[in-house]
C-alpha cells in the first residue's frame, strides 16, 4: 500500500517525494539519511501536500493514509 501512495504523490505532483538534495549524496551517510526521511514519510509527507494545493483535500487524505 506504501508503494501505491508514493506513485499516486508522483502522478499528481510529477515529483519524487523522498528525494535528497545532490550535495547529500556525496556524504558518508546518504543511506541512513534516506532512510530516516523515507522513516519519517508521515511527517515529509504532510509537508509536501501542503506545498502543493493544486492536489485535492480528498487525494491528500488518500496518499497521507496509504503512506502512514
Amino acid at each position: 500500500m506504501w508503494a501505491a501512495g508514493i506513485v499516486l504523490y508522483m502522478l499528481l505532483t510529477g515529483e519524487y517525494p523522498f528525494e535528497m538534495p545532490k550535495q547529500a549524496a556525496a556524504t558518508s551517510d546518504f543511506k541512513k539519511q534516506q532512510l530516516d526521511i523515507i522513516i519519517n514519510g508521515a511527517e515529509v509527507m504532510h509537508e509536501l501536500l501542503d506545498d502543493n494545493s493544486h492536489i485535492s483535500d480528498l487525494a491528500k487524505q488518500l496518499i497521507t493514509s496509504l503512506v502512514v
